[in-house]
């Protein structure tokens, strides 16, 4: 027989991890009531887990300005990542053609994950094209970031602000022993 496996208990140790995670929600979102619902119980969830939040719901034009905050809250808030809620901006990065390998262009979050990294573009076509570090710095990342964005999925007939509410009640219901 094989044993259930239990639901995560968010007691100590996880009681505080004096760390911070930053939920940055999509504006245009922010306004339906369901998702402020969905998104208030998910921030309590990691408050009762031991992380402090920061919830942001003002409009992020660029992705610069979403990295721009994101170093803020690192340096200032001691944010460890971020959730991004909504259609939000993202880098992109291209990639010559090495060794048998075709160049490719592609969304790079690692952008918004690297703090102290150097970001390039060259040809000013609003495509990353190189990453270095300066001395006592380095190329990988100091925060997470996840997103929650389904503004692409068609499948279940749902919107992308229901597919949000609905896998941040799943959240919720996981946490609470509802769902293994």
């Amino acid at each position: 027989m094989v044993e259930p496996i239990p639901a995560y208990d968010p007691t100590p140790p996880y009681s505080s991890l004096n760390e911070t995670v930053v939920l940055i929600i999509e504006n245009s979102l922010w306004g339906i009531s369901a998702v402020q619902k969905a998104v208030n119980q998910y921030e309590q969830d990691l408050k009762d887990t031991g992380y402090t939040t920061i919830k942001h719901t003002n409009s992020i034009s660029t992705v610069q300005n979403l990295k721009n905050l994101l170093q803020s809250w690192y340096t200032n808030n001691n944010s460890v990542g971020v959730v991004l809620i909504g259609n939000l901006p993202y880098a992109q990065y291209y990639h010559p053609a090495v060794g048998g390998f075709n160049d490719e262009t592609f969304i790079c979050d690692l952008y918004l994950m690297d703090m102290d990294g150097n970001w390039w573009d060259l040809n000013t076509d609003g495509v990353y094209d190189k990453h270095n570090a300066s001395i006592g710095a380095n190329i990988y990342p100091e925060i997470y970031v996840g997103r929650i964005d389904a503004t692409n999925r068609a499948l279940g007939g749902q919107t992308n602000s229901q597919n949000i509410i609905t896998l941040l009640n799943r959240f919720h219901s996981y946490r609470i022993g509802g769902v293994s």
